[in-house]
């Protein structure tokens, strides 16, 4: 994908920051993606999720701050920030 392409991809995390460790993220079921990576604010990965549906919740246990990137073809093409309270 050309530079043009990552940056419309369109998603949303909600809630952020999240109180219960719920969190959803939505993203254009369209965008052809390979999964969701959910790494701490250390860079360890939490979790990996493959999806296709345009909608995905996550559970994040422990409190901090977390980083959610979309992937496609073994590259990062968007990663946007969640605080778990």
């Amino acid at each position: 994908a050309d530079v043009q392409d990552v940056n419309a991809i369109s998603w949303a995390i909600y809630p952020n920051p999240s109180t219960s460790g719920e969190v959803n993220i939505s993203y254009d079921a369209q965008t052809e993606i390979d999964g969701i990576r959910v790494t701490n604010a250390m860079g360890q990965g939490v979790n990996f999720l493959r999806t296709t549906g345009g909608l995905v919740t996550i559970q994040l246990s422990e409190s901090g701050v977390y980083f959610v990137s979309i992937m496609n073809e073994g590259s990062t093409i968007s990663t946007k920030r969640i605080i778990k309270q």
